[in-house]
């Protein structure tokens, strides 16, 4: 689960974030994104070590690289 700074589970009241709001390119998103699950970071290695099971089921918050520049 993704939470904002305050522990609570993200939402609207944290505002909204597009992927042109944190001036990254989808793949370094998406490397971000994988990392926080412990998965690798090319899509291919991705996948193959992709298992339901394995996911971290600590809260997780937004790297400040991903937030809201504006």
């Amino acid at each position: 689960m993704v939470v904002g700074d305050d522990g609570e589970r993200l939402a609207k009241r944290h505002g909204a974030i597009t992927l042109a709001d944190t001036g990254l390119a989808g793949d370094e998103l998406l490397a971000i994104l994988a990392a926080s699950l412990g998965l690798p970071p090319a899509l291919e290695e991705m996948l193959r070590a992709f298992d339901p099971g394995e996911l971290p089921r600590d809260p997780w918050t937004i790297p400040q690289e991903m937030r809201a520049t504006t």
